[in-house]
């Protein structure tokens, strides 16, 4: 989310960005984590492994709850671009958490999913 010049921060719009800080680092653990998947083969890391993404998207799942809220408490403009920030991060969630259950359910070497 990008200011304008018009625009001065609120208490708001800064603890949404605190949210979206948090959520950008578990989904980047999520997503290392699915590219860890790829080459491991069935077994008790693999299986620590989708446990370590599982939490992870789990924690980013709160994250997005705490971010609607906050953006449903600001007003005008600026609340609807937070609604609608908020949203594509749970879009994002779900498709990470689509390759979770096909990189999980892989019982290869070879890569789980393209681009995994």
């Amino acid at each position: 989310f990008l200011l304008t010049s018009n625009m001065q921060p609120t208490s708001s719009t800064r603890v949404f960005d605190h949210y979206e800080a948090e959520y950008l680092s578990k989904t980047k653990t999520a997503a290392q984590s699915l590219e860890r998947l790829a080459d491991l083969i069935p077994g008790v890391e693999k299986d620590k492994v989708v446990k370590e993404t599982e939490k992870a998207l789990e924690a980013a799942e709160e994250i997005v709850q705490q971010m609607e809220l906050e953006a449903r408490s600001t007003q005008g403009e600026t609340k609807a671009q937070l609604i609608a920030q908020a949203k594509d991060y749970k879009a994002g969630i779900a498709l990470l958490r689509s390759k979770l259950k096909v990189c999980a359910q892989i019982h290869t070497t070879r890569h789980c999913v393209p681009n995994c």
